[in-house]
């Protein structure tokens, strides 16, 4: 007879010739439920013929007799009304395979996908044993790992013995996977009584009872193994008996009461243990589950393993650790660099895209764990320190997954990472910081300076020059240059003003700023002086080229008819000038394979600021934001958002990051930003040492001295920002204002005092109640012989001095000993202390 369920798409069917069984997956039952990809559902399974059909029908609010009247030996999904808006929603698994030779299946329904799968061990057993245990098992192994509650209706199965004799054979075989024991499924045989009181606990022991015995008898275990076997494979089992004369209602109801108690108990388990997958995963890993039941279903699943791509594997995570470590310096480094780099070399591995975010222990410990102990424990000696080092792993793996936690997908916390990243090799390779000092060589050019002869991941050879990294103990200098069309002139000849003061010390002013940021015009400005490595003077003959190809004024021969139209075409199109010129700039300086991905060897930060066109909200080349994560943009994309105002030039697309206009709309004045950057990039040392910035003015604050303003007072007004006509004036007024030596002297002099920093040479000691500690101080600016001789005649003509413990010592006084000639590498190297 076939059942009216047939008119719908089932989840599972299965067919029996006389060699083999055939089971079907068909994935439109799961697209045909409704339900979000990202809802986290209660699977309970429902074993039975008539008694659970009426019961189902109860529970899915079905008034047709005639649903679910006919048995239809297969299997379907069904969801719960009252729930499917939930984030948690309620999904019946209509089981009827057991007690049925062939699913009746209609197929000219069209189920859409189909995958067939035989289901090659049956041919070890007799025709009607291999089909009953196929229907058994694939219940518990297929659906166990994945459900919260199996429910038998014993009156439809036989009888209490039936179901007994079932739940032998599945806790006979192999744990089912390698999820914690606390997700197992609970078991509920419901059972039909006639007396109107039924003890339950009393029929729970006895089902209990009959389970061990069977497998005793049948196969072939101690008392002592089958109950630890049932124990591997259900959380607990139950009889729930109802009254066989009550009503349809009252006998749902009992039964609905006791699958809410348990689903409530195993989604607190399931959340606390990160075991509750969304309907993506859930309908992915039911494939691969199905696959291992039909190839060998002795085998225990791993869900470990499962969540990850096809070919990802760790074998040879023993050699790799191995090869880290004979690369260290010493065994310290055990713990402040190979720790932190394999947590997340594994929580990278353990959690690849689109996999779901168990909890970090349990995959470590199935995955990872053996092989990192046997890699620490041949290559250490102490077992003080192997106990140390798995101690010291567990934090930076909880640690890493919390952020991982913070982010969208796996994907994105992997690019967000990218981040610190910072230097790029010849061949393509980009290392941290850490790794720098770790794997580079110092070069005489500085003591902050780290060369490579070849990378450390390929050996390809390096060709580029060193690395300048910022030294530990110094401050931190800002640029900030704001926007303004074309009075982008004016932060120009202030910078020319600048660069011209500092070159008797042949120092270009692109070594002097450790974080620059500029908006609109600032960003081209910030964008040609230290990325593309122009002087100010090179940058200026390439700003006012740009603006007179860019901002053509109206032709006078032009009618008044083709001023409108041109009009209406701009307002049509949302920008009114095109950037070909800005864009070919760039792309003939860059050329079409460089990237925005800091390829300078030194650790300037420069940032160019825009704002997303669907949210007013500022955004930055190194945004921190933790759901946005890292995107590489090309450099030229970068200058090519640089617009003067959203009426003037179109809004750039850029790939995967949307739509976004210049910066300026929202913060024309970049300083703030800048400032909110430094204290993410360099937590330790919020406080910039020097801010310059060049544009409009800056609030006062308790800070307000190591803060720089230049600007250029207007008394007549300003112009357009599109006038290129006027841009002779702004040139002109800044010229002659920025000539005032007390503008530019303070600026020039905060520059170089911020160019020394104290560097250690011992570890600080703790004496007599205070710290006593030694060093160099030492100058950060790479300069030649000639330019430490003009050095030396300022700090020496300037009466400069240094503050020690508060005292004042002339910088070039015999108790520092300043030797700048002496060194390439430090400005003086004079010792300090603290006074006793």
């Amino acid at each position: 007879m076939t059942s009216s369920a047939t008119k719908f798409c089932p989840l599972i069917t299965v067919t029996h010739s006389r060699t083999t069984s055939c089971v079907a997956k068909f994935d439109k039952a799961f697209a045909s439920l409704g339900l979000v990809s990202t809802a986290t559902p209660l699977f309970t399974v429902l074993i039975g013929k008539r008694s659970k059909s009426e019961i189902l029908r109860y529970f899915l609010r079905k008034t047709d007799e005639g649903f679910l009247s006919d048995r239809h030996g297969q299997v379907y999904l069904w969801k719960d009304l009252k729930t499917q808006q939930a984030d948690v929603p309620t999904i019946f698994v209509d089981y009827e395979l057991q007690g049925y030779h062939d699913s009746q299946w209609s197929e000219d329904v069209g189920p859409g996908v189909r995958l067939d799968r035989n289901v090659d061990w049956v041919t070890m057993k007799p025709g009607v044993l291999s089909r009953r245990s196929l229907a058994t098992l694939l219940c518990s192994r297929v659906f166990g790992p994945l459900c919260d509650t199996l429910c038998y209706f014993s009156a439809d199965l036989g009888g209490l013995r039936v179901v007994a004799s079932y739940l032998a054979e599945q806790a006979s075989s192999a744990p089912v996977s390698d999820l914690p024991l606390q997700v197992l499924p609970s078991v509920v045989v419901v059972v039909e009584t006639t007396a109107k009181t039924y003890d339950c606990h009393f029929g729970t022991s006895t089902l209990l009872e009959a389970v061990s015995n069977i497998m005793v008898r049948q196969y072939g275990l101690t008392i002592e193994a089958a109950n630890a076997n049932i124990a591997l494979h259900f959380r607990r089992i139950q009889v729930l008996g109802i009254r066989k004369g009550a009503s349809v209602q009252e006998r749902a109801a009992t039964i609905q009461r006791r699958l809410v108690d348990i689903g409530q108990e195993k989604t607190k388990s399931r959340n606390l243990l990160g075991t509750t997958l969304n309907m993506t995963h859930t309908n992915a890993f039911m494939g691969q589950l199905l696959e291992a039941f039909c190839s060998d279903y002795t085998k225990t699943f791993s869900f470990a393993l499962g969540s990850r791509q096809d070919g990802a594997n760790h074998r040879h995570l023993t050699k790799h650790i191995k090869e880290v470590y004979t690369a260290l310096p010493s065994e310290a480094y055990l713990f402040h660099l190979l720790c932190p780099l394999l947590a997340s070399a594994i929580l990278l591995a353990g959690f690849p895209p689109g996999s779901h975010r168990f909890e970090v222990g349990w995959p470590f410990d199935s995955l990872f764990k053996s092989k990192v102990k046997k890699a620490v424990y041949e290559c250490t000696v102490q077992a003080a320190t192997r106990d140390a080092f798995l101690k010291r792993l567990a934090p930076h793996l909880t640690e890493f997954h919390c952020e991982l936690a913070a982010h969208n997908d796996v994907a994105d916390f992997h690019l967000s990472t990218l981040y610190r990243l910072q230097k790029v090799l010849s061949c393509g390779h980009a290392l941290c910081d850490t790794c720098i000092r770790t794997f580079g060589f110092r070069s005489p050019a500085g003591s902050q300076s780290y060369a490579f002869e070849t990378c450390p991941l390929c050996g390809a050879a390096h060709l580029r020059h060193p690395f300048q990294l910022i030294p530990p103990t110094a401050g931190i200098r800002v640029l900030s240059i704001d926007g303004g069309g074309i009075k982008g002139i004016i932060p120009l000849v202030f910078l020319r003003t600048i660069e011209e003061r500092l070159a008797r010390f042949e120092t270009p002013i692109c070594d002097c700023f450790d974080f620059v940021c500029g908006t609109s015009a600032g960003r081209l400005i910030v964008l040609g002086i230290f990325l593309m490595r122009w002087t100010v003077v090179q940058c200026l003959e390439q700003f006012q080229a740009l603006a007179e190809q860019t901002f053509r004024p109206w032709s006078r021969c032009s009618s008044t008819f083709a001023r409108l139209q041109e009009l209406a075409l701009s307002y049509l199109r949302d920008w009114q000038y095109s950037s070909f010129a800005i864009e070919q700039a760039f792309r003939s300086a860059f050329g079409a394979d460089i990237r925005m991905f800091n390829p300078i060897c030194e650790d300037t930060k420069v940032a160019a600021t825009t704002i997303a066109a669907k949210q007013p909200q500022s955004c930055s080349g190194a945004t921190t934001d933790i759901d946005a994560g890292y995107n590489l943009i090309r450099a030229r994309a970068a200058a090519d958002d640089v617009s003067i105002s959203d009426a003037y030039f179109k809004a750039v697309n850029l790939r995967n990051l949307g739509v976004f206009q210049d910066g300026g709309l929202h913060h024309n004045n970049p300083l703030s930003m800048a400032l909110w950057e430094v204290r993410n990039l360099w937590p330790q040392r919020a406080l910039p040492d020097v801010a310059l910035s060049i544009g409009t003015g800056v609030n006062e604050s308790v800070f307000s001295s190591r803060f720089h303003r230049l600007n250029l007072p207007m008394p007549r007004g300003q112009p357009p920002l599109d006038d290129v006509g006027a841009m002779a004036s702004p040139e002109s007024q800044a010229t002659l204002h920025i000539q005032d030596a007390n503008r530019t002297q303070q600026v020039i002099d905060s520059l170089l005092a911020s160019s020394f920093y104290l560097e250690f040479d011992e570890i600080p000691s703790w004496q007599q109640g205070e710290y006593t500690c030694t060093g160099f101080i030492k100058c950060r600016l790479p300069m030649t012989v000639q330019g430490r001789k003009a050095l030396t005649a300022h700090l020496s003509s300037t009466s400069s001095f240094f503050v020690i413990n508060g005292q004042l010592l002339l910088a070039l006084s015999g108790s520092l000993g300043v030797n700048l000639l002496s060194s390439a590498e430090c400005a003086s190297s004079s010792r300090i202390w603290s006074p006793q």
